[in-house]
């Protein structure tokens, strides 16, 4: 596994390109003297997410979704392969929106509040009204 981490970091995109950003890397299975042809398979997600306000530059995420040995399984079903993408997509989706409350809710306590300048009612007393008795 370490071998196939050290390949997505250097190359991301590399293996089989298939669709939805995601791709089909093999590699082989050393302690069964097998190749990558007869090895296993990695189904991945790729993605690259937006600039944010904390991010300088867009951070690339991978995503595993589903290792196999090809001796078990030659591939996988597309309605199994379709709920993978559905799952994936749900998880980034709700990471994304937990990012951006968090990031609004940072803004806002940041900003400090303005004034608003249709209250009528009197300012609160913290001093003597001058010219009264405290």
């Amino acid at each position: 596994m370490r071998d196939l981490q050290e390949e997505l970091r250097a190359n991301p995109s590399s293996g089989t390109f298939l669709r939805n950003n995601t791709y089909k890397i093999r590699f082989a299975i050393k302690s069964n003297s097998r190749g990558k042809s007869d090895g296993g398979r990695v189904l991945y997600y790729r993605i690259v997410e937006q600039f944010t306000e904390h991010n300088a530059e867009p951070a690339l995420c991978i995503y595993l979704l589903y290792i196999w040995d090809k001796k078990e399984m030659n591939n996988i079903s597309d309605s199994y392969f379709a709920d993978l993408i559905s799952e994936v997509e749900t998880i980034i989706n709700a990471e994304t929106s937990a990012l951006s409350k968090n990031e609004n809710n940072e803004n806002n306590e940041k900003t400090p509040a303005s004034p608003d300048h249709n209250d009528t009612s009197p300012p609160p007393i913290s001093a003597p009204i001058e010219g009264e008795e405290p």
